[in-house]
């Protein structure tokens, strides 16, 4: 039989073991393009949002992941609160960059677009 601070002390313990959760909400905002070799790119988007909770503390993280027909050709961080933000790859082995900016609507809003440029000419934008 366990003891009374065992008990705590194990319970204590699962709590403060993290727990990860992802969660991706599938807008799938979309354009295409054509480059200047000719090549068709069709361009989607996706927002990925992970928790990560514990006893203490809740965090979250956003990621822009930015793909050209299904394979995922920038992948960078947002920001936790205004989803703002920077990211890099390449888009036909070409430098690309997708910027992100958002506008508040209300407390639980934002619409956030985000403008891909491939070698400092921008292609498109996707708005979530």
């Amino acid at each position: 039989m366990m003891s009374k601070s065992t008990l705590i002390a194990i319970a204590a313990s699962a709590a403060l073991t993290a727990c990860a959760t992802t969660e991706s909400r599938d807008v799938s905002p979309a354009f295409g393009f054509t480059d200047d070799a000719g090549k068709s790119h069709f361009v989607t988007g996706h927002i990925v949002k992970t928790y990560d909770d514990n006893f203490f503390t809740t965090s979250r993280a956003y990621k822009l992941i930015v793909q050209d027909s299904g394979a995922t050709v920038i992948e960078g961080p947002l920001d936790p609160y205004s989803f703002a933000g920077t990211a890099a790859g390449a888009i036909g082995q070409k430098p690309a960059v997708a910027h992100c900016t958002s506008v508040q609507k209300s407390p639980q809003w934002w619409d956030v677009t985000c403008e891909i440029a491939v070698e400092g000419k921008v292609v498109g934008k996707l708005t979530f």
